[in-house]
């Protein structure tokens, strides 16, 4: 396991270090300012690495930024707190994740390592908050109100709605593809192990604070993830027959568990805060959805922003029609660009051959679960963090994806030379 991780020397624990505390929520702010201090100080000044830019998508960036936190102050929708981290932040952390992969060769290692840290960090913030409201409040109290859904966080007495917590967990649900689907390796097993723990750790709390939300991001990362494993991972059909007629099989055994009440597992399913949040409020009638038309239709009203669009909610509950919603049509045509930039980076790995079944499983995961989550809830006002960490993971699969097109390239090249020899 260990070889596994230590053997690529370009990994920089002081920032893996700095990454965790910053996932943890320990005084986020000063911990980003820190990490962005500590790349411009260790990469910039004592290294002198020549910075990789890649102008395009960091642009649009940048700009997003600016111009969403000059019209934000306009209207005064934000601190001075909340602007600095906007304004900072996203920019410098996609910057981060452009320059911390090797520039001259690729190897899966670095951006397996990171990735690790991030999914492993958010998770113990989700976990810390469910366990201290536990022990605070009692599990009938806390999470069995359907009304009030309100969780505890580790290092202080703030309290945030349960579907901000949720999104600590998107990362480390989106696993079950990667525990089905990842290759086997015996340097992986016990990574497989670890991923199984933290994904039924993660279900259950899920379960308990009621989330659609995560159970969405549940099933798309695992659908995601298998079509990815049937177009573009290993070619033996006959292995994948077999997986494939397993999960029917399990499926189809889990149902059959919870309509017979099994152990009982009907009856707790389906009086959990979760179950009657689908079938009494149920997804179809969901606000959401007339707070996406009113927002989307707003911005032909109200191209500057401002809030005036005529929605049912406090947000429109996705981070593009809120960004549109709040500071108008120019910071969220960039964000839109930013964002497709990004999925263009992670499709291009997605298709290139030579890169590792388990990083493409991992990725989609990541990507899946992010975007599931960005689509559904306040992300800029309520799960800032995860936006940073997107834009992080962002640089590193753009850098890497350049990297994987260029050695492929050069593999197509040896090989064209190999037959003009022979």
């Amino acid at each position: 396991m260990f070889k596994y991780i230590f053997r690529e020397v370009s990994i920089d624990f002081f920032l893996s270090i700095l990454l965790f505390l910053y996932c943890l929520g320990i005084k986020s702010l000063s911990t980003g300012i820190i990490i962005i201090g500590y790349f411009i100080f260790y990469y910039v000044i004592l290294k002198r690495k020549q910075l990789i830019l890649d102008k395009f998508t960091l642009a649009f960036l940048f700009l997003f930024s600016v111009s969403y936190v000059t019209i934000s102050i306009k209207y005064n929708f934000i601190s001075s707190y909340e602007a600095y981290r906007i304004f900072l932040i996203p920019s410098f952390f996609y910057l981060i994740g452009l320059n911390i992969i090797k520039d001259n060769q690729i190897k899966s290692t670095t951006i397996f390592f990171y990735s690790n840290i991030l999914i492993i960090s958010l998770f113990l913030f989700g976990f810390f908050s469910v366990a201290k409201s536990y022990y605070e409040y009692g599990l009938t109290d806390l999470f069995m109100n359907t009304e009030q859904r309100v969780v505890l966080i580790p290092w202080s007495d703030i309290s945030l709605n349960a579907t901000n917590i949720i999104g600590y967990f998107c990362m480390s649900l989106s696993l079950v593809g990667i525990i089905f689907f990842g290759k086997r390796k015996k340097s992986f097993i016990v990574f497989k192990i670890f991923y199984l723990i933290i994904f039924l750790i993660s279900i259950l709390s899920i379960i308990l604070l009621g989330s659609r939300t995560g159970l969405i991001i549940f099933l798309i990362s695992f659908i995601a993830t298998f079509i990815v494993y049937i177009f573009y991972g290993p070619p033996k059909k006959e292995i994948k027959l077999i997986k494939i007629i397993f999960i029917i099989i399990f499926i189809i055994l889990l149902a059959y568990a919870i309509s017979a009440n099994m152990y009982g597992i009907g009856n707790k399913l389906f009086g959990s805060t979760l179950s009657v949040r689908l079938y009494k409020i149920g997804i179809a009638h969901d606000l959401r959805y007339k707070a996406w038309e009113g927002s989307l239709l707003g911005l032909l009203d109200y191209p500057f922003g401002g809030k005036r669009s005529n929605i049912p909610l406090n947000y429109a509950h996705n981070l593009w029609l809120d960004v549109g919603y709040t500071a108008g049509i120019i910071p969220f045509i960039l964000i839109i660009i930013f964002s497709l930039s990004t999925l263009k980076s992670y499709l291009t790995i997605i298709k290139t051959k030579i890169i590792d079944v388990n990083i493409k499983l991992l990725l989609t995961g990541i990507y899946i679960s992010l975007f599931s989550y960005f689509f559904v809830e306040p992300i800029l006002e309520g799960s800032f963090i995860l936006f940073t960490i997107f834009c992080f993971i962002s640089g590193m699969t753009k850098m890497y994806s350049n990297l994987s097109v260029s050695a492929t390239k050069k593999m197509v090249r040896k090989v064209y030379e190999n037959t003009l020899v022979r």
